[in-house]
């Protein structure tokens, strides 16, 4: 397939796209940054606005008026987590190519959409698109489909929170089948990389989340006030007696703010734009998260911080969080409670207490430059291999 110089090729990365996660958008967007950086000068490169699951962020159900008694706060705060959506697709609109929206259940459709689009290279990109999970049907899009003709790579994706035992020999086929289609494959985390690597004999590469890799202009943010230090949290599904027994802690000495899910008894922080989610991090003194980007962006923000992982599903492998920060040599960083015991917290707490005395700044500047560097490199050599072949 010779590059046209006159009339660049296609490029199309698949991945998730329509969600309140300022994560999903913020790997989405460094993907393709990243690809448009290495493979710019001969490659259009646009993001592909397709949703396969039942459930779309559009299409959640009302809550009942018995859920908005109960939860005031909470359901006027979803609104404006609505509102956070459209703001990130028009975020997509203004600084990426994005295709026209497909929205489907059905896999021939997104086959067909897909095919009908003509892309020359197919990217599966970074997020958690290869996990088996609830609702996730297997075959997918996301493992690219062997009869769509197009060279195929991937850039970090992740099976986490996947239970790849329950996989039948059917998903397993189609699978490997997928895989032994790619040019390329690049994964983020060990637990993805040893399932892979079981299902085909191609070469598979370690990197990092494509955001570790990236550089994020500073944008206007919202000012804390500061007349004590911030503690800011940023959970996911989580045990709500986790959050709460930081708050009963921590909450008469320090100012704690929650950030995308609303914790009671703290400062909920309305985030307009995708990129300030990333500047915010200035106004932090801790942040206790159970995010996989809350600690790549507190790592790259040089902000103090603490990893939490609360699922049950981790007592199987090692979490997405675990595997990084033991590869970027951060583990005092983490802390695991799995069993809610008074043993983890009490780990927990003195975690955090550490960290809270601690007057001088942190910084990470050996984790991010090995972080960034072993991303570029995977790119810079997926670049070499296209034109090369080329």
């Amino acid at each position: 397939m010779a590059v046209n110089r006159q009339e660049k090729s296609k490029i199309g990365v698949i991945t998730y796209v329509r969600s309140n996660n300022w994560g999903t958008f913020l790997q989405a967007y460094a993907t393709v940054k990243l690809l448009e950086k290495y493979l710019g000068d001969y490659y259009e490169v646009e993001l592909i606005d397709i949703t396969t699951r039942a459930k779309t962020t559009e299409g959640r159900k009302s809550k009942s008026l018995r859920e908005i008694l109960q939860y005031p706060k909470r359901f006027l705060l979803s609104r404006k987590l609505r509102k956070n959506h459209e703001n990130i697709i028009k975020f997509y609109e203004s600084n990426l190519k994005l295709s026209e929206r497909f929205h489907s259940e059905h896999f021939n459709e997104a086959l067909k959409f897909i095919k009908d689009r003509q892309y020359d290279i197919l990217v599966s990109g970074s997020d958690e698109i290869w996990a088996n999970k609830s609702g996730v049907d297997i075959p997918n899009i996301y493992y690219i489909p062997h009869e769509i003709i197009a060279r195929k790579i991937s850039i970090a994706p992740s099976a986490n929170r996947g239970d790849l035992n329950t996989l039948t020999d059917k998903e397993k086929s189609y699978i490997k089948h997928s895989l032994s289609g790619y040019d390329y494959i690049t994964v983020r985390d060990k637990n993805t990389y040893e399932f892979v690597t079981d299902l085909t004999d191609k070469k598979v590469s370690l990197i990092y989340d494509p955001t570790l890799g990236c550089e994020f202009e500073p944008v206007p943010h919202q000012k804390i006030r500061r007349d004590k230090k911030v503690i800011a949290l940023m959970f996911g599904k989580v045990n709500p007696d986790v959050a709460q027994r930081i708050v009963e802690r921590y909450g008469k000495k320090y100012k704690i703010v929650s950030i995308h899910s609303y914790i009671p008894k703290t400062e909920w922080l309305y985030i307009k734009d995708p990129l300030e989610f990333v500047s915010l991090y200035n106004e932090i003194d801790l942040m206790i998260t159970s995010s996989y980007h809350g600690t790549i962006f507190s790592i790259k923000s040089d902000t103090s911080f603490i990893s939490i992982d609360n699922e049950s599903i981790y007592k199987q492998y090692s979490s997405k969080i675990s595997d990084l920060l033991n590869r970027l040599k951060l583990e005092e960083h983490y802390q695991p409670i799995l069993d809610n015991s008074e043993v983890e917290y009490e780990m927990l707490f003195k975690k955090i207490d550490k960290l809270l005395e601690h007057e001088s700044s942190l910084n990470f500047n050996d984790a991010k430059k090995s972080a960034y560097d072993v991303v570029n490199n995977s790119l810079a050599e997926i670049r070499n291999t296209i034109i090369k072949k080329d």
